[in-house]
């Protein structure tokens, strides 16, 4: 009897909540027995006989599932049994089917574990796939949001964002709540969410009304469950060592049951897919950024260098020659040529200060003055003061200044006459002899003061003559070993090189200043300007 009423107990299907049914009267027909099953309502789940009262006086005995009652077998012999058997049977019979129902408990339970953990791990794989492929900031925390969302089938979900400047976090991104709350900055010291970011451990809060003390909720008082959950995004790779970017907050799930320590750990996985995925589009947005700083100063440089000579101006009884070379994509050198006439050259070599756009775009300002000034066929002494008068209000709204040398030569009687704001003076070398000059003159940097006196010099010049005109990148520019390229190497250059021409010289003394930097870079603007009397 035991092992055809343990075949027929296995023939039963699987408690569903605390509902049982037996396919077939196969136990009643082994024990001779009727056979009824009741709740604890007092409904019938299943019975051998039609009448209820037919089971009055049976024999009762209840079923238990992991030591709960969930319902009552009863039993009723057909023919006359003495107690002793029926009770014998009714124990074997509830026996057998708790014993069942414990194990189709236990497989169910374990079958929808792993239904769970599947569901799991497929929402993370897609969670993976879906942030990617997502190069925009904005759609990633919206692909965020929605799969927190069906994951823990919550109302309410947050994302905020850790602003290291103001050191706060700030809500970026945000479902269940309201509009009021968007973009709002969220203390550090006083918040759930500050209070994770800084221990860098996921939070589970099962009820809101007993915070610890100076700690608040976002939205405080307006939430339909007590239970929180606050999870720190944190980006792990080695490179960044924990990266804390910030934080995401659950609450009110849908069902109204407390969040679970599986629901926290499946956040805690979800965060960490984001985090990296924040960090890797938060880089790529700079180097678009940087792409586009580089466009944009390329574009720059190219207009700048378009604004000094493409080529030396043919005057007569002297060959010339310039060149200018920024620090960065664009700087503050100037160098130009005035032709006003067959036998009349003019020559400036500015430099503004600073190696930026700032600097960039006031050298743009001194050129228009400059050519301004000189298409009025002022005097030397007139472009410096009217120069200086038009730029002073700028230079200093801006905090920059201009040093300046400007040079007229006139083939004519071969007379020099130049000024100078500042700048380092010209160099002449007289080749008989190998006499050497400095060309100097006083007068302040444009730019000190509104109004300046600048001096005026003259110099009769010799056929072979070499004047120099430069900026302050050449002499200072440094190598390896934090040493000056100085005015003595300078020196040493032009003299070896007299004999050459004005391009020849210039360029011999830019590719010793480039051997003698070797691999440091240049720290400031080099602009040079040759000259050579050829009759």
């Amino acid at each position: 009897f035991f092992f055809q009423a343990e075949d027929g107990i296995r023939d039963m299907p699987s408690l569903v909540g605390s509902e049982m049914c037996i396919r077939d009267r196969k136990l009643a027909d082994l024990s001779n027995c009727d056979v009824r099953v009741i709740s604890f309502s007092g409904d019938t789940i299943v019975a051998s006989a039609a009448q209820n009262d037919f089971f009055q006086n049976a024999v009762a005995q209840d079923i238990f599932l992991y030591d709960e009652p969930i319902a009552t077998v009863q039993l009723k012999p057909r023919n006359r049994h003495s107690a002793t058997m029926v009770k014998i049977t009714l124990s074997l019979f509830t026996s057998l089917l708790t014993k069942s129902l414990n194990d189709e408990y236990e497989m169910t339970a374990l079958v929808e574990e792993l239904l769970a953990k599947y569901e799991e791990v497929n929402l993370l794989f897609d969670l993976s796939e879906s942030l990617g492929a997502e190069f925009n900031l904005k759609h990633v925390y919206d692909i965020l949001l929605e799969k927190v969302v069906q994951a823990l089938d919550v109302e309410r979900v947050s994302v905020l964002i850790y602003d290291e400047k103001k050191e706060t976090l700030r809500l970026i991104a945000a479902v269940g709540l309201e509009t009021q709350f968007y973009q709002s900055e969220v203390p550090i010291e006083k918040s759930i969410s500050g209070y994770v970011l800084q221990r860098g451990e996921p939070l589970l809060i099962e009820d809101l009304n007993q915070l610890p003390p100076g700690l608040q909720a976002l939205e405080s008082g307006k939430y339909k469950t007590s239970s929180f959950i606050s999870v720190p995004l944190i980006c792990s790779p080695i490179k960044v060592k924990d990266k804390r970017i910030g934080v995401i907050n659950v609450t009110d799930k849908r069902n109204g049951k407390s969040f679970t320590t599986g629901d926290l750990k499946l956040l805690n996985s979800i965060a960490s897919m984001a985090a990296i995925s924040i960090y890797n589009n938060r880089l790529l947005e700079q180097v678009r950024d940087s792409e586009r700083v580089k466009r944009e100063l390329e574009i720059a440089e190219s207009i700048q260098m378009g604004m000094l000579p493409s080529s030396p101006p043919r005057v007569k009884g002297i060959d010339v020659w310039g060149k200018c070379r920024s620090a960065k994509n664009v700087g503050g050198d100037y160098f130009d040529f005035f032709v006003t006439d067959d036998t009349h050259l003019g020559i400036v070599v500015a430099d503004v200060s600073g190696h930026n756009v700032g600097a960039a775009l006031m050298m743009a300002i001194t050129r228009s003055a400059l050519r301004s000034a000189i298409l009025e066929q002022k005097t030397v002494e007139d472009i410096f003061r009217s120069t200086n008068r038009l730029l002073f209000s700028d230079l200093t709204n801006a905090g920059l200044f201009i040093t300046m040398f400007l040079a007229y030569y006139s083939s004519a009687d071969h007379m020099l006459t130049y000024g100078n704001a500042g700048h380092p003076p010209a160099l002449l070398l007289r080749p008989k002899g190998q006499k050497l000059y400095w060309l100097d003159a006083e007068g302040l940097i444009i730019g000190l003061e509104k109004e300046i006196d600048f001096q005026v010099e003259r110099r009769q010049l010799q056929k072979g003559d070499i004047l120099v005109f430069y900026t302050d990148g050449i002499i200072e520019a440094v190598n390896t070993a934090n040493e000056q390229f100085g005015t003595k190497s300078l020196i040493q250059v032009v003299k070896k090189m007299y004999r050459y021409s004005a391009q020849q010289i210039g360029e011999a003394i830019l590719n010793v200043v480039d051997e003698f930097v070797g691999t440091q870079a240049l720290r400031d603007d080099v602009t040079l300007v040759v000259a050579k009397i050829m009759e």
